[in-house]
C-alpha cells in the first residue's frame, strides 16, 4: 500500500480537509488489507472510522481482534523536551549485533545500536566535557589509564592488581602487587596523631626504610660483614658463655678445656703482675734483668749468626729485607766494606791526537776551571769523590807561581761545553753509566759555592820549559810529576767525605791559577762512587 501524503497536516486532521481526505483513503487501504489478512485466517479485522479518536493521545485506533491498537500516535516526545514520569509513553528499543565494522557513519546520522552475542549493549566511556574524547582498550584487553600524564596500565595481563586483600586471607599467587611508597623522615618525627592512625611508612636519604621494635625484639646479624653497636647492651637472663670458672693464676698449667678469654698480656715479677712492655711500632720488647754497667749478666740474651767457610757468603737479598749476620766456623764475625758503583774520570784528549795531554796558557791571575764532575737536581744517586789526581806534564816558556784548588760547585750555573766531554769509565763493566757528568776544560764555568772557601789546595813555583823527561831544558821534579789535591782514603773514619746530593744540582771543580800567562800540558784524574 502507498499513499501520497497531504501537503499540510494540522494537530487535529478532523479541521484539515486535505488531512481527511488523506485519512479517508488510508481507511479504505487498511480495510483492504486487513480484509485481506482476515480472509487468509488472520482473525477478525476492524477499523474504526475517523472521528473515533482518543481526545488525549490524538491517534487513530486500529480494533484489532477486539482489542484497541494504536496507528500512529502524535504524541513525540519534543527534543530537549521534558521526561513527564506516569505519562509520557515509551516504546521498547531493540540493537543490532555487528561485530564487523561496516560503513562509516557521517556526522548526525541515525543508526541502530550495537549488542554482543551475550545480549549485552556495547558501550563507550567518554569525556564529559569534551565530545569524542574516549577510554582507550589496548589489544591485550587492557583499559588504560593516566595518572600523571603517562598511560598506566589498569590490568596487564587479566590476573589483575592485586591492590585489595582481606586481613589474614591466604594468598593464591599469580597477583601483580602495587608499589608500596614511603615519606622521608630523617628525624623520625611523629606523623600520626594516635595509636591506630593509618601512616607512610618512614624512609631515610637513602631510601631505606626505619625499623623499630615497637616493644618487641629484633634479631640483628652483620651479614658476614661488621656490626657496629653505640651506647649501652645489657643482657638479660642467664647467658652461656662455655668459660671456665675464674681462679688464681700460676704456673705449670695443663691444657685448658674450656675456652680461654683473651686480654691484656701481663707477666709476674715475683711479687706481683706487670703489664707486659713493648715498642711503639707494636713488637714485644725484650730486655735483659740486669742494667748497664753491672757486675755480671746472669742470663744474657744471645746473638746468633750463620757461619760459613771464608769467601763463601750468604745469597743475596733485596733491599730491605732481615739479614744473618755471617761468621766463620769458629764464630769470629765477617765484616768487609761496602762495595759501591765505582766511576774514573780521565780527563785528557782522545788518543787520535798526537798528544793526549790536555793543553792550556793561562791568563794571569785569573782562575780556569780545569776540570769539573757536576750532577743536574734530577740525580737519585749519591756521589762521593774518592780520590782527585793532576798529573804536569810540561810548561811553556813562561815561568811563573801555579796554584791547582778543588772547590765545590753550586746550582747556580752548570758547567758546560767540555773540551772535551769526558766519559767515565766503570771499574766494573756490569755498571750502568755515571749519572754524574764529566767535563775537561769546560767553555762554560759553574757557579761555585765560595772560591776562597776550597777542599784542597795545592802552589807550585814553576820555571820555565819544565818537561817530565831529560831532553832540553829542565826536568820536572818528581813531587810535580802526580799532585795528589784530594784523597778521602787517607781522611779519618769519622771525616765527611766530599759528596754530592740526591736531587740537588751541585758538584765540583778542579780549578787553576797562573800569576803569569803559563804554558800548561796536564791530565786529571777523579774517581768517585754513586749509590
Amino acid at each position: 500500500m502507498a499513499l501520497p501524503l497531504p501537503s499540510k497536516l494540522s494537530t487535529d486532521p478532523a479541521t484539515n480537509a486535505e488531512a481527511m481526505a488523506w485519512a479517508g483513503l488510508l481507511t479504505q487501504e487498511l480495510e483492504r488489507e486487513l480484509a485481506a489478512l482476515s480472509s487468509a485466517g488472520g482473525g477478525a479485522v476492524g477499523v474504526v472510522q475517523q472521528g473515533a479518536r482518543d481526545t488525549t493521545v490524538q491517534a487513530w485506533f486500529i480494533d484489532h481482534n477486539g482489542v484497541a491498537q494504536p496507528i500512529f500516535d502524535s504524541d513525540k516526545v519534543v527534543d530537549n523536551a521534558p521526561f513527564t514520569d506516569g505519562t509520557t509513553k515509551l516504546q521498547p528499543s531493540g540493537y543490532v549485533l555487528d561485530e564487523v565494522a561496516g560503513t562509516a557513519l557521517a556526522e548526525n546520522d541515525a543508526a541502530a545500536a550495537r549488542i554482543d552475542s551475550k545480549r549485552a549493549q556495547v558501550l563507550v566511556v567518554e569525556d564529559g566535557t569534551t565530545r569524542g574524547r574516549r577510554a582507550i582498550v589496548t589489544a591485550a584487553g587492557a583499559q588504560a589509564v593516566d595518572g600523571s600524564g603517562v598511560t598506566q596500565p589498569v590490568d596487564a595481563s587479566g590476573a589483575g592488581l592485586k591492590s585489595e586483600v582481606l586481613e589474614d586471607a591466604a594468598d593464591a599467587g599469580g597477583h601483580l602487587s602495587m608499589l608500596a611508597a614511603g615519606v622521608r623522615n630523617d628525624a623520625a618525627a611523629v606523623k600520626t596523631s594516635a595509636d591506630g592512625d593509618y601512616g607512610n611508612l618512614a624512609l631515610d636519604s637513602a631510601g631505606r626504610v626505619g625499623v623499630a621494635d615497637l616493644g618487641g625484639a629484633i634479631s640483628v646479624d652483620d651479614n658476614a660483614g661488621s656490626l657496629t653497636v653505640d651506647g649501652t647492651v645489657s643482657v638479660s637472663g642467664a647467658v652461656d658463655t662455655e668459660l671456665e670458672t675464674p681462679a688464681a693464676l700460676g704456673d705449670g698449667q695443663t691444657n685448658p678445656t674450656l675456652p680461654r678469654v683473651g686480654g691484656m698480656a701481663m707477666a709476674w715479677n715475683g711479687l706481683s703482675w706487670d703489664r707486659v712492655r713493648c715498642v711503639s711500632a707494636g713488637g714485644l720488647r725484650v730486655a735483659g734483668n740486669t742494667a748497664r754497667a753491672s757486675a755480671s749478666i746472669a742470663d744474657p740474651v744471645i746473638q746468633g749468626g750463620r757461619s760459613a767457610s771464608y769467601p763463601t757468603k750468604p745469597a743475596s737479598v733485596a733491599a730491605g729485607q732481615v739479614v744473618d749476620f755471617v761468621a766463620d766456623l769458629e764464630g769470629v764475625q765477617l765484616v768487609r766494606p761496602r762495595q759501591l758503583a765505582t766511576y774514573v774520570a780521565i780527563y785528557r784528549l782522545a788518543l787520535v791526537a798526537a798528544s793526549s795531554s790536555l793543553a792550556f796558557t793561562f791568563v794571569a791571575n785569573t782562575d780556569k776551571q780545569l776540570a769539573t764532575v757536576y750532577h743536574a737536581n734530577t740525580a737519585t744517586k749519591r756521589v762521593t769523590i774518592r780520590r782527585v789526581w793532576v798529573q804536569i806534564l810540561k810548561t811553556g816558556a813562561v815561568a811563573g807561581e801555579l796554584q791547582l784548588e778543588l772547590r765545590q760547585l753550586s746550582a747556580t750555573t752548570a758547567p758546560a761545553t767540555g773540551n772535551p766531554a769526558i766519559t767515565p769509565g766503570k771499574r766494573d763493566s756490569a755498571l750502568a753509566a755515571a749519572e754524574a757528568t764529566a767535563l775537561a776544560l769546560p767553555g762554560t764555568a759553574g757557579s761555585e759555592v765560595a772560591a776562597n772557601s776550597p777542599i784542597a789546595s795545592w802552589i807550585g813555583n814553576l820555571v820555565a820549559s819544565m818537561h817530565t823527561v831529560f831532553t832540553t831544558g829542565t826536568v820536572v821534579p818528581s813531587d810535580l810529576g802526580t799532585i795528589v789535591l784530594y784523597d778521602e782514603a787517607s781522611a779519618d773514619d769519622e771525616e765527611i767525605a766530599c759528596i754530592m746530593r740526591v736531587g740537588i744540582a751541585e758538584g765540583w771543580a778542579v780549578v787553576g791559577r797562573a800569576t803569569a800567562a803559563i804554558p800548561l800540558n796536564f791530565i786529571v784524574r777523579i774517581v768517585f762512587t754513586e749509590e
